[in-house]
C-alpha cells in the first residue's frame, strides 16, 4: 500500500505531459543563440567573454550566465537532434516534480501514520498527493521551454528536498539530533550543488533564497515562538548559507555574474519589457491554476484546526514569499509549484478529511523509516529510458509528432534560406525575437544585429529597435549606424509597408519580407 501514494502520483503527474502540445517548446526567442553558446564552448574549451555572434564592428562584452547548461543543451541536440533534445526536457522538467513527490511522501508517511494507518487514510493521502502533483506540474508547465532554466527547476528541487527532508526532521521532538547529523552530511553537497548552478543558470539566486528562509524561520521559532530548537542548528545553518554564497564566485566571471544578474533585475524597462518577468494574468490557464492552489492552502489554514495541519514559520514563509513572487513574475510559478507541492498535498489531506468527516490522524513520534521499494525507483528509470531511447530510433518523441524545432508559422525559414544563398556580408536587422534563429541557422555570412539578449546589449538598442518599428524620424541615423543590409519584417507590419514604397524588396515570403537597404540613400 505504501507505493499507492508513489505509483499514482506518478502517472497522474505524467499525464499531464503526455497531454501537454510540444509544438511551442522550441518557440522562445534565446534557444538559437543558448545552442550556438554551447557549440562555442564546445569548440573553444571555455565560456565567451565577448559576443562571438552579432554583426558588431567591436565585440560586445558579454557575461554568458548561462555557458555550462548550454554547452549541456548543444551536446544533447549534437548527439540526438531535436527529439532527443525535446525528449530530455520534458523528462528534466518532470524529474523535479517526482523529486519533491518523495519528499512529500515522507511527510506523510512518518511517525503513527505509517505505523497505524488504515486503507482509508492511505487512500486519502494517495490521492491528495497526487492531485498535488498533478497541479503543481501542470501549473510549472507554464515555462516548459527548451532552455538552461530548467536545470535550475531541477537543481531548486533537489535542494527544496534536502532541506525539507532536514525541516521534517527538525520538527521532530525528539529527532533534532538526527536533524544536526542529516544537515551536517549536506555542508559539502549543497555548496557543490551550488557551484555547478552558478554555471548553469542565474536562478541559484532563488536557491540562495531559499536557504536564507529556511534559516529565518528557524530563528523566528527558537527565539520568538519558543521552540527548542538546539544553538547548533541555526548555526550551522548560517555557516551553509555563507558557503553555498561563497562558492557562487567559482565561475568565469566572479563578481561580474552577480552584478550581470542583477542589473537586469534592477531594470524596470527589462521587467516590463518580457513577458516572462510581467505579473501573473488569471485570465490564463496558469492564473486559474494558481487560483485553485493558493485558494486550497488558504482554505486549510483558515477552516482546519492547528493539531491536524501543525505548520511552523517555515512552512508559512515558503508559501507566501514564493506566492508573492509568482504574482510578480510568471517566470517565478514553477519554483512556487515545487515548493508548495507538500503544502497543497497537505492542504488536500485534510479538507478532504474534513469533507469525509475521517478522524484526525494521530501525532504520536514513533521512527519510521519510509519503505520505497526499489522496483519503484527501477520503474520510474525504466520509463524515462524508455521514452528517451525511443526518441533516438525513431527520431521522434514517443507521444508527439513534430513539428520540431522553431516552427516555421513563427519563424521566417524561407526568408533565411534566400539570404544565406545571396553572396557577401548581410548584416540583418530584425525583431528580437528573430535574432537567436538567425544566429542559429544563419550562414554564408548571414548575421544578425539585435536578439534578446537583455543585459548585454542594454536598454538603448531596445528603445532604438522600437524607433524604428515605430518609423521615427530617427530610424535611418539608427539603421546606418549600425550598418544594416537589410531588414527582415514581419509581412504586414507598418515598417513593411513603408520600406515597400521606396526600396527594394528582396524578397517576400509567407509571413516576412527581406528588404535590401540601399547603402547610399542611407
Amino acid at each position: 500500500m505504501k507505493i499507492t501514494i508513489y505509483l499514482l502520483s506518478f502517472l497522474l503527474a505524467l499525464s499531464c505531459v503526455f497531454t501537454w502540445h510540444l509544438d511551442d517548446i522550441a518557440d522562445d526567442p534565446g534557444v538559437g543563440w543558448h545552442l550556438k553558446t554551447g557549440e562555442y564552448v564546445a569548440e573553444h574549451g571555455t565560456a565567451p567573454v565577448t559576443d562571438p555572434f552579432l554583426a558588431r564592428e567591436l565585440p560586445l562584452p558579454w557575461v554568458s550566465d548561462q555557458w555550462l547548461g548550454d554547452y549541456f543543451l548543444f551536446r544533447i541536440f549534437q548527439l540526438f537532434s531535436w527529439s532527443g533534445l525535446y525528449t530530455f526536457c520534458v523528462l528534466l522538467f518532470f524529474l523535479p516534480y517526482y523529486g519533491v513527490l518523495q519528499v512529500t511522501a515522507y511527510r506523510f508517511l512518518r511517525g503513527s501514520f505509517a505505523q497505524h494507518a488504515v486503507p482509508s487514510r492511505l487512500i486519502l493521502a494517495s490521492l491528495s498527493t497526487a492531485m498535488a502533483s498533478y497541479f503543481c506540474s501542470k501549473l510549472g508547465l507554464v515555462h516548459l521551454i527548451i532552455r538552461p532554466v530548467l536545470f535550475g527547476y531541477a537543481f531548486f528541487a533537489i535542494e527544496f528536498a534536502i532541506l525539507f527532508r532536514f525541516y521534517i526532521l527538525l520538527t521532530r521532538r525528539d529527532d533534532q539530533t538526527a536533524a544536526l547529523q542529516y544537515l551536517r552530511k549536506n555542508l559539502f553537497w549543497l555548496p557543490l550543488l551550488f557551484v555547478l548552478w552558478a554555471n548553469v543558470h542565474p536562478s541559484f539566486v532563488v536557491g540562495l533564497f531559499l536557504l536564507a528562509l529556511l534559516t529565518a524561520a528557524v530563528v523566528v521559532d527558537k527565539f520568538l515562538l519558543k521552540f527548542r530548537y538546539s544553538s547548533r542548528i541555526s548555526n550551522v545553518l548560517v555557516i551553509l548559507g555563507a558557503l553555498c554564497t561563497a562558492v557562487t564566485l567559482i565561475n568565469p566571471y566572479g563578481l561580474l555574474l552577480h552584478e550581470s544578474i542583477f542589473s537586469l533585475a534592477r531594470s524596470d524597462y527589462f521587467m516590463s519589457l518580457n513577458s516572462e518577468w510581467k505579473s501573473l494574468g488569471f485570465r490564463h490557464l496558469e492564473g486559474t491554476l494558481f487560483e485553485i492552489l493558493f485558494g486550497t492552502i488558504v482554505v486549510a489554514i483558515f477552516i482546519v484546526r492547528r493539531e491536524k495541519l501543525p505548520w511552523r514559520t517555515f512552512e508559512f514563509a515558503l508559501f507566501f514569499c514564493f506566492a508573492h513572487f509568482s504574482l510578480q513574475s510568471v517566470r517565478m510559478l514553477p519554483y512556487f509549484a515545487l515548493s508548495v507541492l507538500p503544502l497543497f498535498a497537505e492542504s488536500m489531506h485534510v479538507l478532504l478529511q474534513v469533507i469525509l468527516r475521517h478522524s484526525p490522524l494521530d501525532d504520536q513520534e514513533e521512527k519510521v523509516v519510509l519503505s520505497y521499494k526499489r522496483s519503484t525507483r527501477t520503474t520510474f528509470v525504466l520509463v524515462c529510458c524508455i521514452l528517451f531511447f525511443l526518441s533516438l530510433s525513431n527520431n521522434a518523441v514517443g507521444w508527439y509528432a513534430g513539428p520540431y524545432g522553431p516552427r516555421k508559422t513563427k519563424f521566417p525559414y524561407d526568408a533565411l534560406a534566400f539570404l544565406n544563398e545571396q553572396a557577401g556580408e548581410k548584416r540583418v536587422y530584425a525583431t528580437p525575437n528573430w535574432g537567436g534563429f538567425l544566429t542559429f541557422y544563419g550562414k554564408n555570412g548571414t548575421r544578425a544585429l539585435i536578439d534578446d539578449r537583455n543585459t548585454m546589449l542594454g536598454e538603448e538598442v531596445y528603445k532604438d529597435y522600437f524607433e524604428v518599428e515605430k518609423l521615427s524620424p530617427r530610424s535611418e541615423k539608427i539603421l546606418t549606424s549600425l550598418r544594416a543590409t537589410h531588414l527582415l519584417l514581419y509581412k504586414e507590419s507598418a515598417l513593411a509597408r513603408k520600406y515597400r514604397q521606396d526600396k527594394e524588396i528582396a524578397f517576400e515570403g509567407d509571413t516576412s519580407v527581406v528588404i535590401k537597404l540601399i547603402r547610399d540613400a542611407l
